[in-house]
């Protein structure tokens, strides 16, 4: 019956939202604990502002925020005209990324046979599909994205952006690569 049909609507509404406000407060309390151990770390409860100002000064222009957790990546942007937008990179967290950087920092040193510049190309397009997800890549096609700004956390700043690779081209044959702090 519809009424029936309703209250299942209503109940799995209320466990969304709880799930959603778990997942906020959880966020939060990552963000304190960071802003506590790590003078670096760009608040990302403060990207609307930053962002605005980074992305009208130059047409085309997507801010890409990681925020990397235990065991999950989320990606954040934001684009012209204040949207901003995030989606969760699941099952890859600060300890596979983490071994995935130090791979990719290895590889950069040693790009001296084919074989090498494989494993590079093998392993920056494993960070690439984490911190560029489709979702993303949709998103700066549609939009005729000429720009990418970095705003980076933890382990994803001794990442070499240009390096990304997305199969068959760097980020850098793309895009123009900036970082802010």
């Amino acid at each position: 019956s519809k009424c029936a049909q309703i209250g299942q609507l209503k109940d799995r509404r209320e466990a969304v939202t709880q799930e959603f406000n778990a997942t906020v407060r959880a966020l939060e309390q990552e963000i304190r604990s960071r802003l506590a151990k790590d003078d670096a770390f760009f608040d990302p409860r403060k990207i609307q502002g930053k962002a605005e100002a980074i992305v009208s000064a130059q047409p085309g222009t997507v801010l890409i925020y990681p925020l990397v957790l235990k065991d999950k990546v989320w990606i954040l942007w934001a684009s012209k005209g204040g949207i901003t937008k995030s989606i969760e990179v699941p099952n890859t967290g600060q300890e596979q990324l983490g071994k995935l950087v130090l791979e990719l920092r290895g590889e950069l040193n040693r790009t001296g046979s084919p074989e090498d510049m494989a494993d590079l190309k093998a392993t920056s397009k494993k960070i690439y599909a984490v911190l560029i997800p489709p979702s993303l890549r949709a998103e700066l096609k549609a939009n005729n994205i000429q720009n990418l700004v970095f705003s980076l956390d933890s382990i994803t700043r001794y990442i070499p952006m240009a390096v990304l690779y997305d199969g068959e081209q760097f980020l850098i044959e793309k895009y123009a690569i900036s970082t802010v702090v």
